[in-house]
């Protein structure tokens, strides 16, 4: 019996070394891993800021480094740090490196795929600043699928429709996709009431300008809003 105990502690502890070993194994490979896509990124420019604003003065230029390294930091450290990703691609739009902002929230969404966060980023980007009409819609799209109370995406897919694709059935229904996921949430309704005014669809304006009143009586600019459509 007590040979039979030895040779199950022996079998026991054996077991752990080579579990231990594989584990550190896994772990030095991704490490190693890890490493090799880090200085791909690196070689590419990603980690370095480069001011493309000149209206940025001297102490802006100095605090937006600041963010930016010190957010390149976080990614080095954890490479699924979502925020890191967004804090240094949003510092390089600001400085106007748009470019470079995108390649940093796509370099995020390598590392983590579903994130809303990225994609409305890169939404934002497209839309507002490199004018890339077909891939800010793909990417507002994106980010309501995995964030359906993302109001923001909403609103602005709706001014998207409306202005740069011309497209009034797109312009509304967003907006009544964002309601259907958010019920009478007040932005969205807003927005929807904005929407059927420019587009001459006054009764339908009317109707959603009543049930705002409704919904919250003591807001006078709604009031005033249906008394213009009378």
């Amino acid at each position: 019996m007590k040979n039979k105990k030895i040779i199950f502690y022996l079998i026991l502890i054996i077991a752990i070394i080579f579990c231990g070993f594989y584990f550190f194994k896994i772990l030095k490979t991704e490490k190693a891993s890890q490493e090799k896509y880090l200085a791909q990124i690196e070689k590419e420019n990603l980690f370095v800021f480069k001011n493309k604003n000149e209206e940025i003065d001297v102490d802006i230029e100095r605090r937006f480094k600041y963010q930016f390294y010190q957010a390149v930091g976080e990614i080095k450290y954890d490479q699924k740090n979502y925020l890191g990703w967004a804090v240094a691609g949003n510092v390089k739009k600001a400085a106007n490196d748009y470019e470079g902002a995108e390649a940093l929230y796509l370099a995020g969404l390598e590392n983590i795929p579903d994130n809303a966060v990225l994609y409305s980023n890169l939404a934002d980007l497209y839309y507002h600043f490199m004018e890339d009409y077909q891939k800010a819609e793909q990417y507002y799209l994106k980010t309501i699928e995995l964030k359906p109370d993302h109001l923001q995406s909403y609103l602005d897919m709706s001014i998207l429709y409306r202005v740069k694709f011309n497209n009034q059935d797109k312009a509304v229904n967003i907006l009544k996709q964002g309601l259907e996921q958010n019920p009478q949430n007040k932005e969205l309704m807003v927005g929807l009431a904005n929407v059927y005014k420019k587009f001459n669809m006054i009764n339908e304006a009317k109707e959603v300008w009543q049930e705002l009143i409704d919904l919250y009586p003591e807001n006078d600019l709604y009031k005033k809003e249906l008394e213009i459509l009378q």
